[in-house]
C-alpha cells in the first residue's frame, strides 16, 4: 500500500475521484495521527489511545509530586493559581518536546530542568509518546513493515523531528520514502496563473509586472466577509468540478440554505447544552446559589430531573404531570429566588404518564440536583457530595448515549465527570468553590460536531489550501487571509534552547508552511482568490502570499461589492413587503372566542378573576391578552430572569413583609428589627426571591442596593409615624366582585389606616427614573384606582390615601391632601384642583367593554407603534369615555410598545 503523507492533511482532504476514475486503488492519503496508526497497525505496536483530559489531570498530579520534591520549579506560582490551566499549557510543551527528541536528561535551563523533573512522575502516554515509542522501535530492532511506501509530499527536514526520524529508519530499512521533487505548475503555459505558480516556486521573476487577463487568476475583494460568503454561496452553480477552500463553510451554508441548494459539509468545535451540564452543574455547589447558571441547568432540553414530575391541574380541572424542572423554571422567574421550592421537589414523585416513581430512584435523580446542599455553613464544597454527584451524572449520562447516540455532548459529559471524580482522589475532604470552578472549566473542552453533512451536489470542499493531495481543475479560496499557519509549536522556547533541543526556528517553520502553499495553489488548473478586509468587526491580515503576489505583479483586485454572482440565482433570497400592508389590528375567525363570557371551569375562556395586571394589559396590549391571558399560549423556555430593577423590587417588597409578620405590625419592633437585623433579613428575602442580586458579578450592585433599602424603609416608616398610621398588613389578599369586570383580586404591597379608620394604601415601586412621577402628573395611575374600588367594595370604609412609595427617590407620589412628611409628592391637591376630573374607574369598565365587544367580533386591535390616531379605540375614547392610551416614551402620538426598543417603525418608517 501506499501512503500519500502531509501533515496538513486532516481527515479529509481533497481526493479527485472523478480524475481517478472513481476510485482509490491501494492508495491512502494520510496526515500525522493517519500515519501513526497505520505504522503502529503494521509492527504490531498498537496502543490505547488515552484521552487528552485524563492525561492532563494524570500531569496534574505529576506536577504536585514534583513541586513536594522541589518547591521551586519555575510554574510553581501559576501551578498554585491553576492547576489545571498550568498543567494544560505545560503538557502542551512536554509533547513538542518529545515530538523533538527530546530526553529529559537536557535540563540546562529553569524551563527544561522544571519539565524534566515532572517527567519522572508522568507515566500517561500521548500521540507523541507513540511517535517517540515507534522511534525507539525502529532504531533498535528494525522491525520494518513490507509492502509499504510513503509518499511524502513535504521536506522531510520540515516534519517535526520524531516524524522525520521514524521515516528516514523505514526508508534506511528498505521501505520506499519519497521526498517532493521541483512541482510543476498545473496552469496551461503562458497564461496569467501559470506566471503567478512560477513566481511562488522560486522561478525568477518575468519582465514586467502585469498579468495577462485571461481568466485563470482572479481576485476578489470585499470589505465585509459575510458580503464575500453570501457571493460565493450564490455563485456555485457557474463552479462545477470546483474545489472550495474555506474555512467556515457553515457561515456560505447560511445563504445556500436560504436558496435551497445542496450543503457543504460543516465541522465546528462547540459545546452542546448536554456537555454545558457539566459547568452549569458544578458552578451551583455554592450557596447562596447563582440564579442565571441555576436557570439554565434547568432549561436543558434532555434534563437531569426532567424524568420526575409535578401533579398540576389544568383550567378545566383535568390532571396532568409537569416535569420538575420545567415548573422550578416557572417558579424561579415568577419569584426570582428559591421561596416555595421545598414544597414543589416534595411533590415531585410522579413520571410523565402519572406513575409514582420508587422512592431509591426519587433520590437518585434528585441526586443530581440541588448541588448547593452540599456545601458547608462555612460556603465549602464537601469532597463526598461532589463525587456523589459526578457519579450519579456520569451514571445518568452514560444512560442518555444509548438513547441519544447522536448526541455528542453526553460522552463529553461522561468523560469530564470521570476526569473530575480522578482529580478528586487526592483532594482535601473541604474545597473552595472557587477552587472546582477552576477545575471545571480546566476539565471541559469543547466537542467536534458535524453541524451540516455534505449533501449530493455539493461542491468539494477542505478548510485548509494544504490539505489537497490531487490538484484540482479550478480552485477558489474564500477568505484568503493571514498566516494561515498552525503555529509555530516551540514558541516557549528560546533560541538557545531551540539551539539545545534541535528544533527548527520560526524562520523556518513559516518557510516551510509558505512553500506548502505555494505548492498546492500550483497544482489548481484556475484560481479565485476571495478576500475580506472586515470579519466580525475585526480587521483580517492579509495572507502573506497575496503580500508577496503584491510585490511582484500588479495585481487587478476587483471590487466584489460591484460584481453580480457568478451564475443567476434561482430566486429571489426574500420577499419584501410593502409598508402600507402592515394593518393596526388582526381579524380572527370570532367563533374562537364563543366562550369568552363563560368561566374556564365550565369549558370557557372567561377568566375565573381579573387582577390589575390582566386588565392593564386588555386596554392597552389586547394581543397579548388574548395570548396570555384566555388562550394560555406562551414561549415557553424564552422568558428570562427579571431585569435588575425587578428584583430590587421583588426583595424590597418582601423585606417589608418580613418586617411586617416578624412585629405583628407594631411600629416600634418593625423600627427595632430594621436597625439591628436588617443584614442577616435583606440576605435571607434576597435568598428567596432576588438570587440573581447576590451572583458574584453583582457584587458592587448589591451593596448600593442594601444601602438604598436601608435609607428607604428607615424614612417610610418615619411618614408612618408622622402621620400617625395604623399597620395593617403586607400583601394584602383583597378579592372581591366589581362591576362590569366581574370577580378580581388584588395584592396590596402596605395597607394602613389613619386615626379616623379610614384605609390608606402604599404600592411600593423600584424605579431610580420619574416614570411614576410622570404617570402621576397624567394621572396613569390605573393600579391605584383599581385597588381603591376593591378596598371600598370589599369593606365599605373610605380609602383616604392612595399612592406610590418609589424606593430609590425616597418618595411618596400621592394625589390625596392631608399627607405630610419630607419626602412626599403631592399631585392635584390644591382647592378644586380635582374638579371635572374624570373618574379612572369608570374609564377602566368602559374600556373593558369596548375591548371584549372586539374581542366577541374576532377584532383585536394592537397597533403598536401606529399613529394612535388611526386607532378605532383612540378615536372613540372621548365618546365613550375610555382609559387613554399610552403612548411611546419618544413619540407621544404613537402607541406604546410592550418592549423598550427605541427605533420603532411607524408604518414601514424608522422614527
Amino acid at each position: 500500500m501506499k501512503l500519500i503523507y502531509s501533515p496538513y492533511y486532516g481527515s479529509r482532504p481533497y481526493v479527485d475521484l472523478k480524475g481517478r476514475g472513481g476510485i482509490l486503488f491501494d492508495e491512502k492519503p494520510v496526515g500525522t495521527a493517519g500515519l501513526l496508526d497505520e505504522l503502529e497497525l503494521r509492527t504490531g505496536n498498537v496502543r490505547r489511545p488515552v484521552p487528552e483530559i485524563e492525561r492532563q489531570i494524570m500531569y496534574v498530579r505529576a506536577m504536585r509530586e514534583a513541586l513536594g520534591q522541589d518547591p521551586g520549579l519555575f510554574f510553581a506560582e501559576s501551578f498554585a493559581s491553576d492547576e489545571l490551566g498550568t498543567a494544560r499549557v505545560i503538557l502542551g510543551w512536554r509533547d513538542a518536546l518529545v515530538m523533538a527528541l527530546w530526553r529529559k536528561e537536557t535540563d540546562s535551563t529553569d524551563r527544561l530542568r522544571g519539565i524534566a523533573r515532572v517527567e519522572e512522575h508522568f507515566h500517561c502516554p500521548g500521540p507523541a509518546d507513540r511517535w517517540a515509542a515507534m522511534e525507539r522501535l525502529l532504531s533498535g530492532c528494525r522491525c520494518v513493515p513490507g509492502g509499504l511506501e510513503v509518499e511524502c509530499r513535504v521536506p522531510l527536514d520540515s516534519l517535526p523531528p520524531c516524524v522525520g526520524r521514524v521515516l528516514t529508519l523505514l526508508h534506511e530499512g528498505g521501505t520506499a520514502v519519497t521526498e517532493p521533487t521541483d512541482v510543476t505548475p498545473a496552469a496551461a503555459v503562458g497564461t496569467a496563473l501559470r506566471t503567478v505558480q512560477e513566481s511562488l516556486l522560486g522561478a525568477a521573476a518575468p519582465d514586467g509586472r502585469t498579468l495577462r487577463a485571461d481568466g485563470t487568476f482572479r481576485h476578489v475583494h470585499f470589505k465585509f466577509a459575510y458580503d464575500a460568503r453570501q457571493w460565493v454561496a450564490e455563485s456555485v452553480p457557474a463552479w462545477e468540478d470546483a474545489l472550495l477552500v474555506c474555512k467556515e463553510p457553515g457561515a456560505v451554508n447560511d445563504t445556500l440554505r436560504v436558496l435551497g441548494r445542496p450543503l457543504l459539509r460543516s465541522d465546528i468545535e462547540g459545546a452542546p447544552q448536554s456537555s454545558q451540564l457539566f459547568l452549569l452543574g458544578l458552578s451551583l455547589f455554592r450557596n447562596p446559589v447563582d440564579a442565571g447558571r441555576l436557570l439554565s441547568y434547568l432549561r436543558t432540553p434532555v434534563n437531569p430531573v426532567g424524568k420526575l414530575c409535578v401533579r398540576k391541574e389544568d383550567r378545566e380541572g383535568k390532571p396532568y404531570f409537569k416535569p420538575l424542572n420545567k415548573e422550578l423554571t416557572d417558579k424561579l422567574l415568577r419569584n426570582g429566588g428559591l421561596d416555595g421550592w421545598d414544597d414543589i421537589i416534595a411533590g415531585a414523585k410522579y413520571d410523565r404518564e402519572g406513575n409514582e416513581v420508587s422512592e431509591p430512584e426519587r433520590r437518585e435523580i434528585l441526586g443530581r440536583f440541588l448541588m448547593w446542599k452540599g456545601v458547608t455553613p462555612e460556603g465549602m464544597v464537601r469532597k463526598d457530595a461532589l463525587k456523589a454527584y459526578l457519579k450519579n451524572m456520569r451514571r445518568w449520562s452514560d444512560g442518555c448515549r444509548m438513547v441519544l447516540p447522536d448526541d455528542q455532548g453526553f460522552p463529553a459529559l461522561s468523560a469530564f465527570c470521570s476526569a473530575m471524580e480522578m482529580l478528586l482522589e487526592d483532594a482535601p475532604e473541604e474545597i473552595a468553590p472557587g477552587r472546582v470552578s477552576r477545575w471545571a472549566e480546566g476539565i471541559f473542552a469543547p466537542v467536534g460536531m458535524t453541524v451540516d453533512a455534505a449533501q449530493t451536489g455539493s461542491m468539494d470542499c477542505v478548510p485548509d489550501v494544504r490539505a489537497v493531495v490531487d490538484g484540482p481543475r479550478r480552485m477558489i479560496c474564500v477568505g484568503f487571509a493571514g498566516g494561515g499557519d498552525a503555529g509555530y509549536p516551540y514558541s516557549f522556547l528560546s533560541a538557545a534552547e531551540c539551539d539545545l533541543v534541535g528544533v527548527p526556528s520560526m524562520e523556518d517553520f513559516s518557510r516551510y508552511a509558505h512553500a506548502a502553499t505555494a505548492a498546492s495553489l500550483s497544482s489548481a488548473g484556475s484560481l479565485l482568490l476571495v478576500t475580506y478586509g472586515i470579519d466580525n468587526g475585526k480587521a483580517v491580515p492579509e495572507h502573506p502570499v497575496m503580500t508577496e503576489l503584491k510585490a511582484r505583479f500588479d495585481i487587478v483586485t476587483e471590487a466584489g461589492e460591484d460584481l453580480a454572482p457568478e451564475a443567476p440565482a434561482e430566486r429571489d433570497v426574500f420577499d419584501t413587503v410593502p409598508g402600507d400592508t402592515c394593518t393596526t389590528e388582526y381579524r380572527v375567525d370570532a367563533s374562537l372566542f364563543k366562550g369568552l363570557d363563560k368561566p374556564a371551569a365550565e369549558g370557557g375562556l372567561k377568566l375565573d378573576r381579573e387582577s390589575y395586571s390582566s386588565i392593564d394589559e386588555l386596554i392597552q396590549h389586547p394581543f397579548d391578552y388574548v395570548m396570555e391571558y384566555l388562550l394560555g399560549y406562551d414561549s415557553y423556555g424564552e422568558a428570562q430572569l427579571s431585569d435588575l430593577p425587578t428584583v430590587k423590587g421583588n426583595v424590597a417588597h418582601l423585606y417589608v413583609q418580613t418586617l411586617i409578620g416578624e412585629s405583628g405590625g407594631d411600629l416600634d419592633a418593625m423600627e427595632k428589627a430594621h436597625g439591628e437585623r436588617f443584614e442577616s433579613i435583606v440576605q435571607t428575602c434576597a435568598e428567596r426571591k432576588g438570587a440573581l442580586l447576590l451572583a458574584g458579578e453583582y457584587g458592587l450592585e448589591w451593596g448600593k442596593f442594601r444601602r438604598v433599602l436601608r435609607k428607604s424603609v428607615t424614612d417610610l416608616l418615619k411618614l408612618i409615624r408622622r402621620n400617625g398610621y395604623r399597620v395593617e398588613g403586607a400583601e394584602v389578599h383583597v378579592e372581591t366582585e366589581l362591576p362590569v369586570i366581574g370577580p378580581f383580586h388584588a395584592y396590596i404591597d402596605l395597607l394602613l389606616k389613619d386615626d379616623r379608620d379610614r384605609w390608606v394604601v402604599f404600592d411600593f415601586k423600584w424605579s431610580e427614573g420619574r416614570s411614576y412621577e410622570r404617570r402621576m402628573e397624567s394621572r396613569d395611575i390605573i393600579q391605584l384606582a383599581l385597588y381603591r374600588e376593591a378596598l371600598v367594595r370589599k369593606t365599605g370604609h373610605e380609602v383616604a390615601v392612595y399612592g406610590y412609595w418609589v424606593f430609590p427617590r425616597y418618595e411618596f407620589l400621592t394625589e390625596c391632601p392631608g399627607v405630610e412628611g419630607d419626602g412626599v409628592l403631592r399631585y392635584r391637591t390644591g382647592p378644586g384642583e380635582m374638579e371635572g376630573v374624570k373618574d379612572i374607574f369608570e374609564q377602566v369598565c368602559n374600556s373593558y367593554t369596548f375591548r371584549m365587544d372586539q374581542i366577541r367580533k374576532g377584532i383585536i386591535e394592537e397597533g403598536e407603534c401606529f399613529a394612535m390616531a388611526d386607532l378605532e379605540y383612540w378615536q372613540r375614547q372621548g365618546e365613550l369615555n375610555l382609559y387613554p392610551l399610552r403612548g411611546d416614551f419618544y413619540s407621544p402620538d404613537v402607541k406604546a410598545r410592550p418592549y423598550g426598543n427605541k427605533n420603532i417603525t411607524l408604518k414601514g418608517g424608522l422614527l
